[in-house]
């Protein structure tokens, strides 16, 4: 046996100490070792960039700004055209209706010739379409000029200001420019608004099709960082271009980081990996130099080699004043 490693009984006060040495050596350790979390960049927009150097570890897109995401869907929203399904069936009741309607007004009520101008006009209403209130209000908002009306295997693109609503569709048929002949009082007691409604219903699953296309069409990037460009230099102003490709860069690493299942996987990895290299270490001296186990300075030399570098590499990592090639490591 060596002169040095003198074996004798640990008192439970001993192994209690090494036990929480090496349990605080290994928290230590897993606390600074690197857990691939996304890096926060401090910024800002026609500021200079205090950090060091920023080169991409990866090719990433850049990524367009919002606002100019913005403008240019709506811009390509004026090509979308929703659907809408044209019944025939409410027009052909409807034109029944009005022929029925009229017949069982008081003789002398209106004229004759009535009955084929308002049917004319009935089905000229129901030919352009009327939709409801609701959706007529909700396309002027989104700013839609066109409408896709079909039937069964049949289609047409159709100007949303040719389309009626129920109130719209009323007036047309209460317009008339021969006054004289077509009086408004005698258009009153036919009761038009009875035979008005909707023939257009709107294709959610059509539209959600035509939509989804014109989305296709839009392009979220505007470039390419290739891996080892230089993204941005100490001093440099951050200007848009810059500014962009910094939140594209946040971006891909928010995309590529780990689910939270897999980080603790990587994480108890890691500390499985460190529980063993920590093992080993201790394993060695009470192997083979035990005395330095009982000697408080020794261990404490013991634990600053091994703990003072991580700790050091990762506060010049987490505040990169000077780069971390300058530590020497070569002293263990």
């Amino acid at each position: 046996m060596s002169r040095f490693n003198h074996r004798h009984r640990l008192t439970a006060k001993e192994i209690t100490l090494r036990v929480l040495v090496i349990l605080a050596s290994i928290a230590i350790l897993s606390a600074v070792i690197p857990h691939g979390s996304v890096k926060d960049f401090t910024y800002t927009l026609g500021e200079p960039w205090d950090d060091s150097p920023l080169i991409a570890e990866d090719s990433f897109p850049i990524y367009k700004p919002e606002e100019v995401l913005r403008r240019e869907r709506d811009s390509l929203h004026r090509y979308y055209e929703p659907y809408y399904e044209q019944d025939p069936a409410v027009r052909d009741s409807q034109l029944v209706a009005l022929r029925t309607g009229l017949g069982r007004l008081p003789q002398g009520t209106i004229p004759n010739y009535f009955v084929t101008h308002l049917q004319r006009k009935l089905t000229e209403v129901y030919k352009r379409g009327i939709m409801k209130n609701e959706d007529y209000e909700r396309l002027k908002k989104e700013q839609t000029g066109i409408v896709r009306i079909y039937w069964q295997n049949e289609s047409s693109a159709r100007s949303l200001q040719q389309i009626f609503t129920e109130k719209t569709a009323y007036e047309y048929m209460m317009a008339e420019e021969d006054s004289v002949r077509f009086s408004r009082n005698r258009l009153a007691r036919c009761e038009l608004t009875q035979y008005l409604h909707t023939n257009l219903r709107y294709d959610e699953q059509k539209s959600k099709q035509q939509r989804d296309e014109v989305d296709a069409m839009l392009v979220l990037s505007m470039g390419q960082v290739q891996v080892g460009q230089k993204i941005v230099d100490r001093g440099q102003i951050v200007d848009q271009y810059t500014y962009a490709v910094l939140k594209s860069y946040e971006q891909y690493q928010r995309e590529r980081a780990k689910s939270p299942t897999e980080r603790w996987i990587i994480t108890a990895g890691q500390i499985g990996y460190l529980t063993l290299m920590v093992l080993m270490l201790y394993g060695y001296f009470q192997q083979f130099r035990n005395d330095y186990l009982d000697n408080p300075r020794a261990m404490a030399l013991i634990l600053m080699l091994f703990l003072i570098f991580p700790l050091i590499t990762y506060g010049m990592m987490k505040h990169p004043v000077l780069s971390v090639y300058v530590v020497p490591y070569c002293i263990l």
